[in-house]
């Protein structure tokens, strides 16, 4: 049974998400773009990134930041490079991906998700999770989209880095979470790098 108390945090998160999503959506695409290159430029450089040799990688939906080129970029050094795959309600897969161009297609809700045929990757085995969100707290906080699918698969993935790509319009000064919500490590965006105390 849900107290007033629960509707309003609900009520609160959706809107807060509502409003970020929106805004991040008014970017023009070449203002993405650029954003978006700049932010795949920092995470390269991240002694974290150079070092993982497993990684988990959304694939963009919407507004959010490009991960295409940071796709390419693990797979040119040779790392092993999967994305999730939505199976059931708030359970998602991981398949590796070998050519991006050929190993995606319309997955549930419309994103791009690989070929269910593809080799999967345990969560257990990832060295570093890219996380995407709708909005995040400089205390590494993040809110997803409401499905619960990242956060029930990282449960798993307890040795993966998390690193969370975002914009700087979707860093928030409060950020509603509950005991669920697992915070990322790191936060990238096209300005900066956050690596919030207690996340190390």
């Amino acid at each position: 049974m849900t107290t007033p108390a629960d509707d309003d945090f609900v009520a609160a998160k959706r809107a807060l998400r509502a409003r970020v999503v929106a805004t991040r959506d008014g970017l023009t695409a070449e203002d993405r773009a650029v954003r978006s290159a700049a932010i795949a430029a920092r995470f390269a450089t991240l002694p974290e990134a150079r070092a993982a040799q497993i990684l988990l990688c959304f694939v963009t939906f919407g507004s959010e930041v490009d991960t295409a080129p940071i796709i390419d970029w693990a797979l040119t050094q040779g790392k092993t490079v999967a994305a999730p795959r939505i199976v059931a309600p708030r359970t998602m897969v991981a398949h590796r991906l070998t050519d991006p161009a050929h190993d995606l297609e319309e997955g549930e809700y419309g994103i791009l998700a690989p070929h269910a045929d593809l080799p999967l990757v345990a969560p257990e085995d990832f060295d570093l999770v890219l996380m995407p969100g709708s909005a995040f707290g400089a205390d590494g906080g993040r809110m997803g989209y409401g499905g619960g699918f990242y956060d029930t698969y990282l449960a798993r993935a307890a040795k993966a880095q998390r690193i969370a790509l975002a914009f700087e319009l979707q860093l928030v000064d409060k950020l509603p979470r509950e005991t669920h919500d697992l915070p990322a490590h790191i936060i990238v965006t096209e300005q900066r790098v956050i690596r919030p105390r207690g996340q190390q």
